[in-house]
């Protein structure tokens, strides 16, 4: 059985490590990027079962990336 897969997009470097500690040591995979661009790309490429992302995100707000997961029917 594999882990639970979660996408998690922070501007800052000591947050990103921080969520990713965390949810490592409950089980989850993560996958972590800086900013809304590469989120998206990690969206359309993958299938992730949690999107994590703040909504003050450079390039896409995290809003956007939520509601472009939400509308995707392969999501």
């Amino acid at each position: 059985m594999s882990s639970p897969r979660v996408l998690f997009a922070h501007e800052r470097p000591v947050v990103r490590g921080v969520v990713e500690h965390v949810l490592s040591k409950v089980g989850y995979s993560v996958h972590s990027v800086a900013e809304g661009l590469a989120a998206r790309r990690a969206l359309q490429r993958e299938r992730w079962d949690a999107l994590v992302c703040d909504v003050a995100l450079p390039e896409i707000p995290g809003y956007e990336l939520c509601m472009a997961a939400k509308s995707d029917p392969a999501h």
